[in-house]
């Protein structure tokens, strides 16, 4: 397959795109939602996945657990609350005030975010394999389950 030259006349805005999105963040970034992005700004800490919901990123930061960070101020986001799940948080979906966390080994975590200095867990389900990712839509959460599928 003949490949052409890393230059930036050869790619196209989406393509370009999909590469900022691929490597040009580590962590937390802010970019303008075009086909031709920005960066705006930077959290420096761990991010395996995002939620955004009314000016607050919604992090799982491995390890660490769920962050919340204030990104109404995109050059200068700051961390505002935090929950740590008990495994590592690799997904993240948010409905209303509660955060839904795909936490590894742990399960499917249910955290009440609408303190969010100070979030509280209000259930979960122990999945059969290894949460890697979330989605919420209505009354159903969809967690995806390593070999254990969806």
């Amino acid at each position: 397959m003949f490949m052409k030259p890393l230059s930036h006349h050869w790619r196209t805005s989406r393509e370009r795109l999909l590469w900022v999105l691929i490597f040009g963040c580590m962590g937390l970034c802010a970019l303008a939602a075009d086909l031709d992005p920005v960066l705006r700004g930077r959290w420096p800490g761990l991010a395996q996945s995002v939620a955004i919901q009314n000016g607050y990123a919604f992090v799982a930061a491995g390890g660490g657990g769920l962050f919340i960070i204030d990104v109404s101020n995109p050059a200068n986001p700051q961390r505002v609350g935090g929950y740590d799940t008990g495994g590592e948080a690799y997904g993240v979906a948010v409905s209303g005030n509660y955060a839904y966390v795909a936490d590894g080994y742990g399960g499917l975590q249910v955290i009440d975010v609408s303190n969010r200095a100070n979030p509280q867990r209000m259930g979960g389900y122990d999945t059969s394999g290894s949460a890697l990712g979330v989605a919420v839509s209505g009354n159903y959460a969809y967690v995806a389950d390593y070999g254990a599928g969806l």
